[in-house]
């Protein structure tokens, strides 16, 4: 069977295209498209990416469940690549859910879309007019640095506005940051905002890759001279989530709380945590999201797949940053019933 035109691209972390709700926006298809694909096809493409998975129990259980319900014809019924799409994708969440994990109808290779095309005039005024994911900074009272961040951006083109906000935020007696709703990103954007806390080089994670590669290890280390800015490496650190936390946000808060640098506060998050690639596949017009490694943290020995980040401090997203204020104040000796 012949595949054409399959395109292979990674978003390490960038989890927000392969967040569930995104399938809401896919494109409708007429019914009569449906009978020109056969859903064996799908299936095989779709069988053939999980050699890259990185629980191989899990993955035969999968690619066992979606061939049987082919042989079955669940999917013949379908109408539209759409309705496949969203089949295949709750079949395999079905054994274990894996955010990253899952199939999309995309009339065209998400390659070409302007989102994943950092170089196009558009894109960037668009991520201009986000503030390139900075969407808030300012100064608390107690002296308390706080910066939302919405989304971690490559740092090639997000690097300048990220080092603005770390140098406002470098006199700042402890820091607040507000993760709450970012789904992830760039690698390169987490090495850069977490190398500020730190006044050495600091291994954060390893992450093993699943997919066959030549150099199937790779180590995260923090690198101060990304920053030069040497006043926050003792500053309380306090990280606000919700569940709507995912991916390379998630990363960035575990990391920093399994080495003791940052208090977590607000809601478990997601638990979005393998690190993996889209497939597009021209015929079929579908995208193949597919897992390929897994990550290893140095002081638990673990991720935060399936699980979330667990906060120090749990509490309702409406009151993390209040909570966080105070913690913060106590942490500077402020009195206990000083409300600032």
């Amino acid at each position: 069977m012949k595949y054409l035109k399959v395109t292979t691209f990674v978003r390490r972390f960038a989890f927000g295209a392969f967040l569930s709700v995104h399938f809401l926006f896919a494109q409708p298809v007429i019914a009569e498209e449906m009978r020109e694909m056969d859903p064996a096809e799908a299936v095989a493409y779709f069988s053939e990416l999980f050699d890259q998975y990185p629980d191989k129990s899990v993955a035969a259980e999968m690619v066992q469940l979606i061939n049987a319900k082919l042989e079955a014809g669940a999917y013949s019924q379908l109408e539209t690549r759409e309705d496949l799409a969203k089949a295949l994708t709750a079949d395999v969440r079905s054994v274990r859910e894996d955010f990253h994990l899952g199939v999309q109808y995309s009339a065209a290779s998400p390659t070409e879309d302007a989102a994943h095309n950092l170089d196009k005039p558009e894109v960037l005024q668009t991520l201009r007019k986000e503030n390139f994911g900075f969407d808030e900074i300012r100064i608390l009272e107690g002296n308390v640095g706080f910066v939302h961040v919405s989304a971690l951006n490559d740092v090639s083109v997000a690097g300048e506005t990220a080092r603005y906000v770390l140098g406002f935020l470098k006199n700042a007696d402890a820091v607040i940051i507000d993760i709450r709703g970012n789904l992830g990103g760039e690698p390169n954007m987490i090495r850069l905002l977490e190398s500020v806390f730190f006044g050495e080089p600091t291994l954060m994670n390893t992450l093993h890759y699943t997919d066959g590669r030549d150099d199937p290890v790779e180590e995260i280390w923090t690198d101060p001279k990304l920053t030069d800015i040497e006043t926050l490496t003792n500053a309380p650190l306090y990280i606000l989530t919700s569940r709507y936390v995912a991916s390379g946000a998630e990363d960035f808060a575990y990391s920093l709380q399994a080495r003791g640098r940052a208090t977590i506060i607000g809601a478990k998050t997601l638990g979005a945590a393998h690190p993996g690639a889209s497939h597009y596949n021209e015929n079929l017009q579908l995208n193949f999201n597919m897992p390929h490694g897994y990550t290893v943290n140095p002081i638990t020995g673990a991720d935060w797949e399936g699980i979330g980040v667990i906060p120090d401090v749990e509490t309702p997203g409406k009151d993390a940053l209040a909570t966080a204020k105070h913690l913060a104040w106590k942490a500077l000796g402020y009195a206990a019933n000083d409300d600032r």
